[in-house]
């Protein structure tokens, strides 16, 4: 084989990893690694990271379509976070310019669904509710849910009374004696 017919590099992918190595110049292997792993990798020039699977334009495209329907938890429970990574290891590809907006995009989408199931659901089990949301919904959904159970305790009157600081009774038994 001579170098122009060979190509030089590969890609494979995985739920939380992604990463094209070349072996030789005209041998080429397919090997999953951790994302920081490739990321390392392709800072010394040793890789070149492709579109995986999860980010294709297929997935993309149904994103913007519709945000709320595509799973992203099966795809990667860190999809948001891989996504952004993903971008700078890519370089000047389609999917470097597209994947940042369809991303902040979808989030925004799906944050007023999450929004509105955390504070609407303040003393219900939860579970079912979480299942489907990435890493990142779920810490957005959990502040939802807390701030609603601490407003619904706040408006039943069931939290603690308010009570003057230690500091500044100290002063007021000054205060009364001086008098």
């Amino acid at each position: 084989m001579d170098s122009q017919t060979c190509a030089p590099w590969s890609c494979g992918t995985a739920l939380t990893s992604v990463v094209c190595v070349c072996v030789r110049a005209c041998f080429v292997s397919q090997v999953d690694l951790p994302l920081w792993m490739a990321t390392s990798l392709a800072d010394r020039g040793m890789v070149e990271v492709r579109n995986p699977v999860n980010f294709d334009v297929g997935v993309r495209n149904a994103l913007k379509a519709d945000p709320g329907s595509v799973n992203l938890r099966v795809r990667n429970p860190y999809y948001y976070e891989v996504g952004m990574d993903l971008c700078t290891l890519v370089g000047a590809s389609e999917l470097a310019r597209d994947l940042p907006g369809i991303l902040r995009k979808v989030l925004a989408v799906r944050f007023n669904d999450i929004f509105d199931r955390s504070m609407n659901s303040p003393n219900e089990d939860t579970t079912m509710l979480t299942q489907d949301l990435t890493n990142l919904e779920r810490e957005l959904f959990e502040s939802g849910h807390q701030s609603a159970s601490r407003l619904f305790k706040w408006k039943t009157r069931k939290l603690t009374r308010l009570s003057t600081a230690r500091v500044f009774r100290r002063g007021m038994k000054r205060r009364r004696a001086g008098l």
